[in-house]
């Protein structure tokens, strides 16, 4: 299993979810539908219906995630859910549903601040450096197991549907010169940059309550948001991996809290440097 999250665009809440099995199913439908035959296309010649170009189409991606409210975590001590306990901790939830609920109210309408009428969330999938879609939630199916003698679920297996919708724009302040993620030729951690060009950045962002792994003992970790950095440095939310690979991050939610993050400079994507490959 392999751990990936949503982040919702708008809060930046951060869900952390379980890939079960360790895949994902992508599904491409294009912009082409059947012409409509009124205007005398159809006959008994053609082998095919006429085809109509609409542009557009529809990328889905179909996960499947595991919760489980003791995989990480001990038997929940005998008090009431996100009630301290001893230790000044949260006490693990009882019911996994506490943990699934999140995910259902992103397929929910939502009415935004300024806005006209109740959309779902626009959030992100994001895996490491390979992935960060964003897109809308379209469709929830949960099976539940391990039912207390209360009825309380403590496992569930849910099956989450992704529609991709597009980038934001990017800032007006980006010329037509500036390179495309397909364009740039990705510098590497090896890259011969002079240090006074590169940008250095101290990690700020989300601070979580305990780390993923489970270590008691780690420190807390800072999420921040790759495509909010890459267009705060570069005018476009594309080009999060050049930081991320150029600082050798496996993990852009996470950048490390020791050291800074380099940022490689704007005038060497616009000319290219040979160096590096994209992730």
């Amino acid at each position: 299993m392999e751990r990936v999250a949503l982040v919702v665009e708008a809060t930046g809440e951060r869900l952390p979810c379980l890939l079960n099995p360790e895949s994902l199913t992508l599904r491409r439908a294009a912009g082409v539908r059947p012409r409509d035959a009124g205007g005398g296309l159809a006959g008994p010649d053609l082998r095919d219906d006429p085809l109509l170009f609409t542009g557009g189409g529809r990328t889905e991606l179909e996960l499947d995630l595991l919760f489980d409210i003791d995989l990480d975590s001990q038997p929940p001590p005998p008090v009431a859910a996100g009630t301290p306990d001893a230790t000044g901790l949260p006490a693990p939830p009882r019911d996994v549903r506490d943990l699934t609920g999140p995910l259902w109210q992103l397929a929910e309408n939502h009415t935004a601040p300024g806005a006209l009428r109740a959309e779902p969330r626009i959030v992100r999938f994001v895996w490491g450096r390979a992935w960060n879609v964003p897109g809308v939630v379209t469709a929830v199916a949960e099976r539940l197991e391990r039912f207390s003698p209360d009825g309380h679920p403590a496992r569930s297996w849910l099956r989450l549907r992704l529609l991709r919708v597009d980038e934001p724009a990017p800032s007006s302040a980006v010329d037509d010169a500036t390179p495309t993620p397909d364009e740039v030729e990705w510098p590497g951690p090896d890259t011969p940059v002079p240090a006074e060009l590169v940008e250095l950045r101290e990690p700020v962002g989300s601070p979580l309550d305990a780390p993923d792994d489970g270590d008691e003992d780690a420190e807390p970790r800072l999420m921040v948001r790759p495509d909010l950095w890459s267009q705060e440095v570069y005018d476009t939310p594309f080009l999060w991996r050049l930081y991320a690979t150029f600082s050798g991050l496996d993990d852009p939610l996470f950048p490390p809290t020791d050291r800074p993050v380099r940022f490689p400079p704007r005038a060497l994507l616009d000319r290219g440097t040979g160096a590096g490959e994209a992730p």
